[in-house]
């Protein structure tokens, strides 16, 4: 009986010592995450997706709601869902499949060009491509590529009308479930991706066979679609959205080293590429991001028996059990933690008032990225849903730069066509040609130019090394090959030379 009372004594002692471990870390990390979100929210930070999420709109005045995308995100509940995963269904599978499952190429097809290394699309590989393929219709004859290449890509004319059509509605709401999280349904990016890429090789061949006003529309048209994603607080919208601008700008820069744009046409190109603002959209994606990761965690704390599908554990299973006997104190102090990463670094590393990458907290992120693989209990989620936010910020920066340089060139383009040549400096394009000239994002002066001895121009930022390397660009590892933005300049020329490697 003794050894019983003593064995007694000691598991109740270990259990309330237990309870009291909790406890204690759980009114700890209470307490720091309800400082720090009440500190943030007084300057204006929100974490919540109801504030967040972009206002509702009319379907009539909703790009999103056309009758072709409107199935995308046309969800009912799905009985048959997973705890921690999408909970939700397309309403019209046919419809959002016929969309998700659409293929405008073969497999391997060719690349749609890189202007970054002054290099234009191969149609003729095009052309070759489509020919491979019976399911893609071609002339009878061997035509000129770009006649083969609209030919084969006529089969989705009824959508990309559709498409134009609804770009004159003034707004873009998907109706995405932003209270889903991690689990949320995406699926309209992929499709905006395909009509774009669709779109901008119809540019390019149109090009090729001098139809300047219908490239211009194709151009139009994919903006429209880059655009339409513009207002989402999630990071891949963001991703995706630069991707679409990369690939809109191939078509821009074939027509100006061709010399094929007019000058309204050019006004016409400027004024969409000025009303693009890509470190707006950054800041955007990072909130959301912030939002994400915080609500991600209250799941797992508020759900620790189906935490490990959502963050792709698995359930059941040993981890899962893991995650349920996390105190939840330590939960709380991750999401400051995670919260506390932004505010440092991820959002202040770019500035869209001062149009600047800001290397000092550039380097300031880079020094404290050895503590994001600690294994400390309040900081080890950061790992899992901190992402690797500087070089996000490159990406945006990197697009950004792009579409202040195709601004700049559609400008020294106008002043060619009216005096017969590039002028000396960029500082002539003020007032005429442009309101006021974009700067340099990296390094917050002018963007390097001048002329070449072959009546062309050579214009770049001095990229993320902060070091003008002349307009050198250097590519980096992959096939094809394409421009490294962590290494040389960002550059806007006319003449291929080999880069870098």
């Amino acid at each position: 009986m003794k050894t019983l009372r003593r064995t007694l004594l000691v598991l109740a002692s270990l259990i309330t010592l237990i309870a009291l471990f909790y406890a204690v870390e759980g009114l700890r990390g209470m307490r720091v995450w309800r400082k720090t979100k009440a500190d943030l929210e007084a300057k204006g930070e929100r974490f919540d997706w109801k504030s967040l999420a972009p206002p509702a709109v009319p379907d009539a005045e909703n790009f999103a709601m056309t009758p072709l995308l409107a199935p995308l995100l046309d969800f009912v509940s799905d009985p048959k869902a997973k705890p921690g995963m999408a909970q939700s269904k397309p309403r019209n599978q046919a419809a959002h499949d016929r969309l998700t499952q659409l293929k405008f190429t073969g497999n391997n097809p060719p690349s749609q060009g890189g202007w970054r290394l002054c290099q234009p699309v191969d149609l003729a590989a095009w052309q070759a491509h489509f020919r491979a393929f019976t399911n893609f219709p071609t002339a009878p004859v061997a035509a000129q590529p770009g006649e083969d290449i609209l030919l084969a890509l006529a089969q989705f004319d009824p959508e990309m009308n559709e498409l134009r059509a609804a770009a004159r509605r003034p707004h873009s709401q998907f109706h995405v479930r932003y209270e889903d999280n991690f689990a949320a349904l995406l699926p309209h990016l992929s499709v905006l991706r395909k009509f774009s890429q669709i779109a901008v090789l119809q540019a390019s061949a149109r090009l090729s066979l001098g139809q300047t006003d219908a490239a211009l529309d194709d151009l139009r048209l994919t903006f429209r679609l880059a655009d339409a994603i513009s207002a989402e607080p999630v990071l891949i919208s963001g991703l995706v959205q630069l991707a679409i601008l990369e690939h809109a700008l191939q078509p821009v820069w074939e027509g100006l080293a061709r010399r094929q744009w007019s000058d309204a046409q050019l006004q016409t190109l400027e004024k969409q590429l000025a009303a693009t603002d890509m470190l707006v959209a950054y800041q955007r994606a990072i909130r959301g991001e912030q939002a994400f990761a915080v609500n991600t965690i209250d799941f797992v704390r508020d759900n620790p028996r189906t935490a490990g599908a959502l963050i792709g554990i698995g359930d059941p299973s040993p981890n899962t059990v893991a995650v349920m006997l996390v105190p939840s104190g330590w939960l709380e102090q991750n999401k400051a933690y995670i919260v506390s990463l932004h505010q440092q670094f991820t959002l202040p590393v770019i500035d869209p008032e001062k149009r600047l990458f800001r290397f000092d907290v550039y380097q300031r992120a880079k020094e404290n990225e050895p503590k994001l693989r600690t294994t400390h209990p309040y900081r080890i989620l950061a790992g899992m849903l901190f992402p690797a936010v500087l070089n996000i910020a490159e990406k945006f920066a990197f697009t950004q730069s792009a579409l202040d340089l195709a601004r700049i060139a559609c400008a020294l383009e106008r002043h060619r066509l009216k005096h017969g040549a590039f002028p000396e400096s960029t500082a002539a394009l003020v007032p005429d040609f442009l309101p006021r000239l974009p700067h340099d994002l990296m390094s917050g002066t002018a963007l390097k130019y001048r002329r070449t001895a072959d009546g062309k121009f050579i214009l770049y930022s001095v990229g993320l090394n902060e070091t003008d390397d002349g307009g050198e660009v250097v590519t980096g590892p992959g096939t094809p090959p394409r421009a490294d933005p962590k290494r040389g300049d960002w550059v806007w020329s006319y003449d291929e030379k080999p880069a870098k490697p």
